[in-house]
């Protein structure tokens, strides 16, 4: 029987938003294999008449799509590229006399459901009460705000939040403010933020997402997440995160994304260099204008920028030294637990994903007693590099989740046996796992007896050259690293998310 023509483009759309939307778990389009490229110079279609149907429209949206797939030309990168400057820009403003729209999502929703093409939202000052999600194929978007003290996206929802369908949970994951599902998206200077209060030790369902970001290719600058469990999930894709602010209590920094998190570039003394920590004291110098945390440059000497009222600098000695600071922002991590809490809770399930978090040039302040990190994934991976901690972080730094086949697995030493398979996890769904923040599990041993083992951690938790009273790497659970030159360095650059082929901010 034939199938009407309405139906048949119809599923043939439906197939397109399944291929491009991303995955659900992992690093969505993280692949080096189909590149997209131009369009190669094919003549626009005609407009839409005025009785066009829906069935005509399904497949003049589809036919677009295939054009814009068909040039493999290029790789998306380059794509990416051609889209950095915006086509046209929006206006949001809660007065209607002085804005396109006054609702963030308002603005969202008049773009194409397959946008190709880059678009600034200039959002102006307020606060926007409101929940928004940007849909799988509205890629390049950028969201400008007016400032991350001046314009504020907010929300209350949390995981119990009882408005799902039927009246059910929302979930940890339905319950953020902002959703990023399309590729390419930047916000610079806006706060995305979560109302829900600090919840009481042992309280469950009370996980507040302030941000979730669930694709590739997604930059922030200039931003502020705040909330308090569950602040900013960091989902899937690869994500680049400069001078920005996250506040938090427990987990307030989770996913499985692969992410760089670093400090901005400041202008001191006429000199533009990035600020790294502290290595060694100064003698007479005076500093005007600089941050309470510490931190310089590893410029040479007659370039050095110096910065920090603890008088280091990694460019060497100096004596009667005055310098101006001009502009300092920096990436930080500021925690308000209560009692206990952790920054981050990293969900990589496997040696073979290419996720983890690594903090570059951070400061990490605030009240409570925090865990560095928690292993919510078996193979969860954290690096702070060049970061200052203050007398917050809790000396063994990290927890294994209540698990601690995650911090070793056993393998006997002997030429007979087989590999082993690496132990799974028991603890995936995070609302139905609070493990206990404190207390941790001696090492199991096991093996056939009289043969040697071999322990080695399934995580990944390392540091290097911090600095601050919470960086002291002597009370360190066994299992995390201080990491040497080699070891550190394919963390702490933009090459840790592939960003020199596709962050332009």
């Amino acid at each position: 029987m034939a199938v009407p023509r309405e139906q048949f483009f119809a599923c043939i759309a439906m197939a397109a938003v399944t291929l491009l939307a991303p995955p659900a778990c992992g690093v969505a389009g993280h692949s080096h294999g189909m590149r997209p490229g131009a369009h190669g110079g094919a003549a626009e279609p005609p407009p839409f008449t005025v009785n066009a149907t829906r069935a005509e429209a399904i497949e003049r949206q589809f036919m677009e799509w295939v054009r814009y797939m068909g040039g493999l030309r290029h790789s998306t990168f380059q794509h990416a590229l051609a889209r950095a400057f915006p086509s046209y820009s929006l206006v949001v403003d809660k007065n209607p006399a002085l804005g396109d729209f006054t609702t963030i999502q308002a603005a969202i929703d008049s773009l194409p459901a397959i946008n190709l093409v880059r678009v600034v939202i200039r959002v102006n000052a307020g606060v926007y009460t409101e929940k928004v999600t940007i849909s799988a194929m509205r890629a390049f978007i950028t969201l400008e705000g007016a400032g991350a003290d001046s314009t504020i996206v907010q929300w209350g929802d949390t995981a119990d939040s009882p408005t799902g369908p039927k009246g059910r949970p929302l979930g940890t994951f339905n319950s953020a403010t902002f959703a990023v599902n399309a590729q390419y998206f930047l916000a610079r200077n806006i706060t995305f933020k979560n109302t829900s209060p600090v919840p009481k030790p042992g309280a469950t369902g009370k996980q507040a997402v302030a941000l979730r970001v669930s694709a590739d290719n997604a930059a922030f600058v200039g931003c502020k997440f705040l909330g308090a469990q569950d602040t900013l999930y960091d989902h899937s894709g690869r994500h680049y995160y400069k001078e920005c602010y996250i506040e938090g209590s427990v987990d307030f920094i989770f996913g499985n994304a692969l992410s760089l998190y670093e400090m901005a570039v400041a202008i001191v003394s006429g000199h533009q260099a990035p600020l790294l920590p502290a290595a060694r004291p100064l003698a007479g110098v005076r500093l005007r204008g600089a941050p309470p945390h510490g931190l310089a440059t590893r410029r040479p000497i007659e370039t050095c920028s110096i910065t920090g009222t603890d008088l280091r600098t990694t460019c060497g000695v100096l004596t009667g030294v005055e310098v101006d600071v001009f502009s300092v922002q920096d990436c930080h991590v500021h925690a308000i637990a209560r009692d206990y809490g952790a920054l981050t809770a990293q969900n990589r399930q496997s040696m073979l994903e290419d996720t983890g978090f690594s903090f570059v040039n951070c400061r990490v302040t605030g009240s409570g007693a925090l865990y560095l990190g928690r292993a919510w994934g078996t193979f969860s991976r954290v690096v702070f590099a060049y970061t200052y901690m203050d007398n917050i972080i809790i000396p063994r730094g990290w927890y294994n989740w209540g698990d601690p086949n995650r911090e070793l697995y056993v393998r006997p030493s002997s030429s007979f046996l087989a590999s082993p398979a690496l132990p799974g996890s028991a603890y995936g769904q995070r609302e139905h796992s609070p493990a206990p923040i404190l207390g941790e599990s001696s090492h199991r041993t096991g093996g056939r007896p009289g043969l040697p083992i071999l322990l080695r951690s399934t995580v990944f938790y390392g540091q290097y050259k911090c600095t601050g009273p919470g960086a002291s790497y002597a009370g360190r659970v066994a299992w995390s690293h201080e990491l040497t030159d080699d070891e550190a360095k394919p963390f702490i650059s933009l090459s840790f998310i592939d960003g020199t082929e596709w962050v332009r901010l």
